[in-house]
């Protein structure tokens, strides 16, 4: 299965490939770093909100 990896948009291309991926697999958030893309951590939905809630919140 082939799995479709997102970046966010205000990642620059040109200034080298260091960012955060995303794709969705079986109701899971995967999310690598992209020079590093055979290491990939395995999220649910509900905690990558809960993720997302706390950095909002804290940052």
């Amino acid at each position: 299965m082939d799995l479709h990896w997102r970046k966010s948009s205000f990642s620059d291309e040109h200034e080298g490939s260091n960012c955060l991926e995303l794709a969705s697999r079986d109701g899971e958030i995967l999310v690598r770093e992209s020079d590093s893309p055979a290491v990939v951590v395995k999220a649910t939905q509900e905690g990558v909100r809960a993720f997302l809630a706390y950095a909002d919140y804290a940052f």
